[in-house]
């Protein structure tokens, strides 16, 4: 294998080791843990016992050892800290190495995606609801204006039954209604006309 370029392998080196606190557990043949190393601490893993079974120190790994197939990966495993790990295994000389990295920083990513996610789909609900609400007021707008305007039209024929056209017209331009006369004639009755239907009248 090609040796990598310094830079790339101090990338490599501080992305797994200090960004994703790298730990490890060395699990020999009688499935108990025969070491310990990188950021143990990290996980809350520093009480853990060599020489003791791993299954009975960590409870996930119950039933998962002997691993049938080698290299094997779990991913988004909680663990009783509360850290987040991808569990990495694969076959040593006569042992399993277990690999931790953390990833809980991904997991909550997920979790803010997700719940970004969810916000999108209340948002697009709300959406839905008033353009419903919205096409149901403009159906209802519509029908009274239809309505109105079957009243106005009766009302404007109710008026050219009783009313002439032209004076019809001058109601809906809101104008004077009577003709204006620079001069009158008015005609009244004198007193001997009155006095005549007056006595007439009377048996």
């Amino acid at each position: 294998m090609h040796r990598l370029p310094r830079e790339v392998g101090n990338w490599i080196y501080d992305f797994f080791y200090n960004e994703h606190s790298v730990a490890y557990l060395k699990i020999d043949a009688q499935l108990c843990i025969a070491a310990k190393g990188g950021n143990v601490k990290h996980y809350g893993l520093s009480s853990l016992r060599i020489g003791k079974p791993v299954a009975d120190q960590l409870e996930f790994m119950e039933g998962l050892l002997p691993c049938p197939e080698l290299p094997y990966h779990m991913a988004m495993v909680e663990l009783p800290s509360g850290r987040v790990v991808d569990l990495h295994l694969f076959a040593g000389n006569a042992c399993v190495w277990l690999l931790f990295l953390d990833a809980t920083a991904e997991r909550d990513n997920k979790q803010r995606l997700q719940q970004k996610a969810y916000e999108m789909t209340l948002l697009q609900e709300r959406e839905r609801q008033l353009n419903e609400k919205l096409q149901s007021t403009n159906e209802a707008l519509r029908k009274s204006q239809e309505g109105l305007s079957r009243e106005y039209q009766r009302a404007e024929s109710l008026l050219l039954n009783i009313l002439p056209a032209s004076i019809v017209e001058r109601l809906k331009a809101h104008k004077k209604i009577a003709d204006n006369h620079t001069e009158v004639s008015v005609l009244l009755p004198t007193s001997s006309v009155l006095r005549k239907e007056r006595g007439a009248s009377e048996p």
